[in-house]
């Protein structure tokens, strides 16, 4: 079965600080990793995504990177109050 871990599994940071997350699985089979947050109790929202290894559609303020098919990051340069949250990864095989 597939493994997905995520990192670091707790992150606090303060507005301005640089912000770096890690999804991987090491199933070549699963070519895109998607990036969500979820804050107060709300739906889920799409923060982007990486399909083999390019970065689609990423939220103002993210950048996404790395290999799909093994380890994506999920980063921000200065983080915001806003962005505050619950941050999950997930893996998928491409349509």
């Amino acid at each position: 079965s597939l493994s997905v871990q995520q990192s670091p599994r707790h992150l606090t940071k303060r507005p301005g600080n640089t912000l770096k997350m890690t999804c991987s699985h090491h199933d070549r089979n699963y070519d895109q990793i998607y990036w969500y947050r979820q804050t107060d109790g709300q739906k889920l929202q799409l923060i982007g995504f990486l399909s083999f290894k390019q970065a689609l559609d990423v939220a103002e303020n993210f950048n996404i990177s790395g290999d799909a098919e093994d380890e994506g990051f999920l980063g921000s340069l200065a983080v915001r109050v806003e962005d505050t949250g619950l941050y999950y990864c997930a893996v998928s095989k491409a349509q």
